[in-house]
């Protein structure tokens, strides 16, 4: 078990509606828990506080940030012998919605600013998309710095099943009432971090 620290680069993809996003750098931090089952392979469990950012170019610019409480859950097998090993991982990403705000400036006025509360402003939407499950996979390094301490680096990529403002069946309904495909949330995890 040790703390970590990261950076999240963040983006829509797959959806009708956002099509047109950039991804946008955040961060992520917290802690890491390692289960050997045998010499090579184990179980790692990851709790991190993180955030996700990303911006839209949909009738304007949209500047959106999420807070979630992150607990991927990864398979690992290792390989190299001595202070040095390289391990591949794949497994699920378990995601719960903090909070969340968004900042619009609307393409017919460049001047006008309009500001989004996500828990405040639409709390039924909010309800659709607190929990979402993922997939996640990814490769690390972790090195022995002494019999107790070892510093490992990673690098994941995750996928969300249920896009964050969707139901189960990644829809939700926009402010006319009707179905809007959103996609699915991505992104990219570059973390550093130690096990004692």
């Amino acid at each position: 078990m040790g703390p970590t620290v990261g950076l999240n680069r963040t983006g829509w993809i797959g959806g009708k509606v956002f099509k047109h996003t950039s991804y946008e750098t955040s961060y992520n931090l917290g802690a890491k828990f390692k289960y050997v089952l045998d010499k090579r392979l184990n179980v790692n469990g990851y709790l991190l506080y993180s955030g996700r950012e990303m911006d839209l170019d949909e009738n304007g610019t949209v500047d959106e940030k999420y807070r979630y409480l992150d607990i991927p859950l990864t398979a690992s097998y290792e390989f190299g012998n001595g202070n040095i090993k390289f391990y591949p991982m794949l497994g699920l990403h378990n995601a719960f919605l903090l909070g969340g705000k968004a900042t619009q400036v609307v393409s017919y006025d460049p001047y006008e600013t309009l500001n989004y509360n996500f828990f405040d402003d639409y709390p039924d939407t909010i309800k659709a998309f607190r929990y979402h499950i993922g997939y996640t996979a990814g490769v690390g390094n972790e090195f022995e710095l002494n019999h107790k301490l070892r510093l490992f680096l990673e690098a994941r990529y995750t996928r969300s099943f249920v896009n964050s403002l969707g139901s189960s069946d990644t829809t939700w309904f926009d402010n006319f009432g009707d179905r809007a495909d959103v996609g699915d949330q991505e992104f990219f995890s570059f973390n550093v971090g130690v096990l004692f």
